[in-house]
This record gives structure tokens, C-alpha cells and sequence, in this order.
């Protein structure tokens, strides 16, 4: 098969992803082979320039907590023993999606007591890009010679025609058979919408936007509740476009979720304020506050490091 073309991160958090991939892998080749050796230099100095920025702001991010546990477990006998003692029972959720350093630490933490339970689902394992390995839960038996694996097929959420659907899918996928059986009542069949366009480049998001805003019309036409019709969507910027036509079709509309606690602005100027308390290197958390001061924006701020 032809080889896949892979393009530099256009995002920050294209950037993050990539980094948190390279730091789960056990060979670094596996990933800088996919890009052109111009873009293989640029990205090894990138990432050397970030791991030099944290050693001087006194700063570890998520995967160094994990990558630097594992070490000293691995290395120190003593720490290993009194860390894992302190927990008797370890129990992972969405094991699928763990990367290598997880998969070792799960190991780690369950060598004084032994006991480890894990729930996942290899068939929604959605994390590759981050270095996620579904092959953790599938090695899990090996692992962990005596443990016992049970299928939990019973289904509380969906029919049993939304269910047939996936069954027919994941029959024709490798990995744990199962066959998911619905305790829900019985109801109408899923319906796979594809939605054809003259042009190749058209936005498919504004198009799903049209659609169900002509659908939701359509079914308000008929008499139904505007209060009983709900639209559900992964992420909050997915209903951006379905706004947009329900708006322009003259339909209020009431939106529930979005941002996150932690994402809020006031939220992050506090967290700042703590990081700084424990950490005076932290030069992210120092912009942060600057920026909060009167006549300080975001580009003074910079000028104080």
C-alpha cells in the first residue's frame, strides 16, 4: 500500500499531541520516519527547545509525571515498595486507550497487593494519535497470568436496533467477539444519513447543519414539542453550523455543556496565582498574572523574562 503522508501540526495542541506521542513510544524512529528530513530536524529541535523550557520554568507536564514515576519505580526498589503498598487495589477505566508508560505502571503499582481490575472496550480505543496501544488490553491476560476476563454485553442505553448496528460492525473487526444484547424497549431502526455534494470541497459541517436543521423544521411542521427534540453531538464546536440554521430558520434553541470548569478564564487567573506559590519559576503562570494587572497586556508581559 502506498505510503501515508503525515504534515506538520497547524495547532498548538497538533504540537502537544505529537510530543505526548513521541514520549510513549520505545523507538523514536517509529515516529520521525513519517516526515521529510527537513521537517524530522525542525521537529527534534522544537521538542528539544520545550523539554530545555521546562527544566528552567522548574516544570513537568502530564506525560513527565507519568515517564518519571515509572523510573523511579523501575529504579528504586525501596520507592517501588513503599509506593506501591499504599494502594491495595488498582482499578483502570478506558484501558484501551493506555499508552506503553500506563500499561508499566499498572504493573508497577499491583506488584505488593496484586490486585488490578480494568474496564475498557477495544473496539472504541480512539487514542492512537496520543500514543494509546490498544494491544494493552489485549496482552492483559498475558500480564497478568491470573486474572479472568468478563464480557459485559448487556446493554441499558440503546435498543435493540441501534445494537444490531453495532453488532454487525464489530463482527467484522478483529479483536474480543461480543454481542451486546439491549435491556431498553424496543425502537425504530438507526437511519445512516450520506450527504452527497456536487463539489468535493464543500463544507460537509455546514451541510449536517442544514440537514438537521431542515429535519428539526420538518418534524416541528408536524406537530412536535420543540422542548422534546434534542440534539446530541460529541464536542460543543460540532453544533456551530446546526446553530447557525436553526437560527437563520427563526428556532431558539438551548444549549447545555460546553467549556470546561478547569477552562474557564477566572478558573485558570487563579490556578496562575497557586502555581507561582509553589513554583516562582513558572514563567506561563507569571504572563498570566501580569496580563491581569492594569496597563500589562499580553506582549509586556513577555518583556519580564
Amino acid at each position: 500500500p502506498p505510503r501515508q503522508e503525515y504534515k506538520l501540526p497547524q495547532t498548538k495542541e497538533g504540537y502537544k499531541d505529537l510530543y505526548s506521542e513521541l514520549r510513549n513510544l520505545e523507538n523514536d524512529k517509529e515516529l520521525f520516519s513519517r516526515y521529510k528530513p527537513d521537517e524530522e530536524i525542525y521537529l527534534r529541535q522544537v521538542f528539544k527547545e520545550y523539554q530545555e523550557t521546562k527544566v528552567v520554568r522548574n516544570c513537568m507536564d502530564y506525560d513527565d509525571i507519568l515517564w518519571w514515576l515509572e523510573e523511579l519505580m523501575r529504579t528504586d526498589q525501596e520507592a517501588k515498595e513503599e509506593i506501591a503498598s499504599m494502594y491495595r487495589y488498582v482499578l483502570i477505566d478506558e484501558y484501551q486507550d493506555t499508552n506503553l508508560v500506563q500499561a508499566r505502571l499498572t504493573k508497577l503499582l499491583a506488584s505488593v497487593h496484586k490486585n488490578v481490575m480494568v474496564v475498557g472496550d477495544d473496539a472504541q480505543s480512539i487514542y492512537a494519535f496520543r500514543g494509546a496501544k490498544v494491544d494493552n488490553i489485549f496482552k492483559f491476560n498475558e500480564t497478568f497470568p491470573t486474572s479472568r476476563t468478563m464480557m459485559l454485553e448487556d446493554n441499558y442505553r440503546s435498543s435493540q436496533q441501534i445494537l444490531d448496528l453495532a453488532n454487525a460492525v464489530l463482527s467484522e473487526t478483529s479483536g474480543f467477539k461480543k454481542n451486546l444484547k439491549a435491556h431498553s424497549p424496543s425502537g425504530r431502526k438507526p437511519e445512516v444519513i450520506k450527504l452527497v455534494h456536487a463539489r468535493e470541497h464543500v463544507d460537509v459541517t455546514r451541510h449536517e447543519g442544514v440537514y438537521v436543521a431542515h429535519k428539526v423544521k420538518a418534524m416541528i411542521a408536524k406537530g412536535s414539542l420543540k422542548r422534546s427534540i434534542a440534539i446530541l453531538a460529541r464536542a460543543s464546536r460540532d453544533l456551530d453550523f446546526v446553530e447557525l440554521e436553526l437560527a437563520r430558520r427563526g428556532i431558539t434553541t438551548q444549549k447545555f455543556g460546553g467549556q470546561k470548569f478547569a477552562m474557564k478564564a477566572h478558573v485558570k487567573d487563579v490556578v496562575a496565582i497557586l502555581r507561582i506559590l509553589t513554583n516562582f519559576a513558572d514563567e506561563t503562570a507569571w504572563h498570566r498574572v501580569f496580563s491581569l494587572l492594569p496597563n500589562i497586556g499580553k506582549q509586556r508581559a513577555k518583556t519580564f523574562f
